[in-house]
């Protein structure tokens, strides 16, 4: 059964039986992760005020754009660099994000102290909770990365599963204690996964099997320094609507994507298992991504009509308006598979700096340029069409500009073949 399995993977340049192997303990892993982070917002949504739900949210979201003083760009290069074996990398890209994290904590004591003495005490002291428990919650993270490097699928699925049960079962039960506290429901947010990310770092050191090292660190420098304005953009939706319409349409809209999101990230679920194949040689076949495409677009129509169902019945029919949003998200989803790849070819194979710098800074410039007109005339539904566009938008700057610096590339190759001649 192996050989025949491997032979036919052979016909497609398929490596069939890592992709059979391995890819059945992501999805569950993906699966799990998923399904009790839906539990998750199913808990905030029934049970939690959706004020005090928007104020949850919009803390979140504002920690995200901080949290690029950790670094993030390492865990990316961490993952590429453990697939080639430089294992050494590893501690290193940890200790100089956790140094880096340390910038962190008066960003957001000063954001804590603002939020206290002039908008709002409680999510000024939210804030300051943050603030301390910043350096510890990211720096330690890149664990994941180095084992899916390393190909331990069974041990992240492991480890992911045991954080995602744990975090969510701890923040359900302190929600059932104190529904209306925000302060008690990010404390246990934060204790939750800052220890165990510190403790899954500590057994991950197991797997590190040499000293050696390669461009990890500047290379996360560098994916770091061009993901600054796509870190922002990806989080500026939910900070505009919590500043200008509240947290009560910060939740609406947070809960109107999250299914979409949800859909949106078992398509990872692929790609994860074949970054450390992309990582050490060409595997992305680009012409099976049109099959993808129109694969995906019944799910795509199925899904989009079972919305209005499925919806109020996990988050009850006070998220009702959230209907509308998740099905104008979901309408993008056959082209977010095609776009994991396709930027996944170019992010861990190619490694071409200059096309995945100016297509990170452009798809986010064009994100922020546009995220205020649709808010003012659209509303939600305006950030909800954004969230499915981009990845519409990505795939396009992407080709305009792989064929722009790869056509210079080709035409000053052949200038310089000419002068030598």
């Amino acid at each position: 059964m192996y050989q025949a399995i491997k032979k036919c993977g052979q016909k497609f340049n398929l490596d069939l039986p890592y992709l059979i192997r391995n890819g059945f303990l992501v999805i569950v892993r993906q699966g799990v992760v998923i399904a009790f982070g839906l539990v998750l917002s199913i808990a905030f949504a029934r049970l939690v005020p959706q004020e005090v739900f928007g104020q949850y949210q919009f803390v979140l979201s504002v920690l995200a754009i901080v949290s690029v003083v950790s670094l993030p760009g390492l865990n990316a290069s961490t993952l590429q660099s453990a697939a080639r074996g430089f294992d050494g990398d590893y501690r290193e890209a940890v200790r100089i994000s956790f140094y880096w994290s340390l910038l962190g904590i008066p960003i957001l004591l000063l954001i804590g102290t603002y939020y206290y003495f002039y908008q709002h005490a409680t999510l000024g002291i939210a804030f300051m909770v943050a603030a301390i428990f910043f350096p510890f919650f990211y720096a330690p993270n890149t664990w994941d990365s180095f084992l899916q490097g390393k190909s331990r699928f069974k041990v992240t699925f492991e480890y992911a599963s045991i954080q995602a049960i744990l975090s969510t079962l701890f923040i359900i039960g302190i929600i059932l204690l104190s529904r209306d506290s925000l302060l008690l429901i990010i404390f246990g947010y934060f204790v939750s996964n800052t220890f165990s990310n510190i403790f899954f770092y500590l057994k991950s050191l197991r797997y590190v099997e040499n000293d050696k090292k390669g461009d990890a660190i500047h290379y996360g420098w560098f994916l770091t320094r061009i993901n600054v304005l796509s870190m922002f953009a990806d989080n500026l939706d939910k900070v505009v609507i919590g500043i200008f319409l509240g947290p009560e349409a910060l939740a609406v809209y947070f809960l109107g994507i999250t299914l979409t999101r949800t859909i949106f990230g078992l398509s990872k679920t692929v790609t994860s298992v074949l970054l450390p194949k992309i990582a050490m040689r060409n595997t992305a076949i680009f012409r099976y991504y049109i099959g993808a495409f129109f694969l995906i677009i019944p799910v795509t129509v199925l899904t989009y009509f079972l919305l209005p169902t499925i919806v109020p019945a996990l988050f009850s029919e006070k998220y009702a308006s959230a209907i509308e949003l998740s099905q104008i998200a979901i309408l993008f989803l056959p082209f977010v598979f095609i776009n994991l790849f396709y930027l996944s070819h170019f992010l861990y194979y190619v490694k071409n700096k200059k096309i995945i710098a100016w297509h990170t800074m452009t798809v986010a410039f064009c994100k922020i340029l546009l995220m205020i007109p649709l808010l003012i005339y659209f509303g939600t539904k305006g950030l909800a069409f954004m969230f499915g566009f981009q990845t519409v938008l990505s795939l396009l700057v992407l080709y305009i500009l792989k064929n722009i610096f790869i056509s210079n590339d080709l035409q000053r190759d052949k200038a310089s073949d000419a002068r030598v001649v």
